[in-house]
């Protein structure tokens, strides 16, 4: 059997363990034929994966230090695919993220997607028509901090070696780690760019209810 091609890695802590199933289980959904593995990296140690979880998904021990930058580099180390794919948990994928992202990284190195803020107890969020509803960021462009356009680590495409070039996440910041992480990409000579399909689900709510 052939490595996969991607690697789709989520760092998870226990507050987030209640939501995870939801996330795994939208990447069991996933349309095209690409195919790819998914990494769980536990920062606390203690995660079982939930039932339902898609076959394939690797639990990983990632409670040496904390922070997630920490265990997504962990999975990293790991990963198989030579295209990483960063997600959290308490967000959601759409049908066709990792393709999206996949297709986007065949003529660039790093890549970004929208993050769309989910409707309140909307429980069609995947039937809406996505361009109705408010971007975190405006729509078709990635998100700014300071006027400098950057990849949030919750939805994030990036080729293997350039990811190993950039250094990894920053492990050393409290918050606002993927900023640091999109200026060392582009310092080792990559641009940010939009995948516009890529689209992730960003709901306050999610972090708190498993269904």
């Amino acid at each position: 059997m052939s490595e996969p091609e991607v690697s789709v890695i989520i760092p998870v802590a226990q507050s987030h363990y209640a939501v995870l199933g939801r996330q795994l289980r939208q990447l069991g959904r996933q349309s095209g034929d690409t195919p790819f593995e998914v990494l769980v990296a536990d920062n606390d140690g203690r995660l079982e994966l939930p039932s339902g979880t898609p076959a394939g998904t690797v639990l990983i021990d990632a409670s040496s230090s904390p922070g997630p930058a920490f265990a997504r580099n962990v999975a990293a180390d790991t990963a198989s695919g030579s295209v990483l794919l960063f997600t959290d948990a308490d967000d959601l994928v759409c049908p066709n993220w990792v393709t999206a992202h996949c297709r986007a990284l065949e003529s660039v190195d790093f890549t970004g997607g929208p993050m769309i803020l989910a409707p309140e107890d909307d429980p069609r969020w995947d039937e809406a028509v996505v361009g109705t509803w408010p971007h975190v960021s405006d729509p078709g462009e990635l998100a700014l901090h300071e006027h400098i356009p950057f990849v949030t680590s919750a939805n994030c495409g990036i080729r293997r070696d350039v990811f190993q070039q950039a250094g990894g996440f920053p492990e050393n910041y409290r918050w606002g780690e993927d900023v640091a992480f999109t200026l060392q990409v582009m310092r080792a000579g990559s641009t940010p760019t939009l995948a516009p399909e890529a689209i992730m689900l960003k709901h306050d709510g999610f972090a708190t209810r498993a269904d």
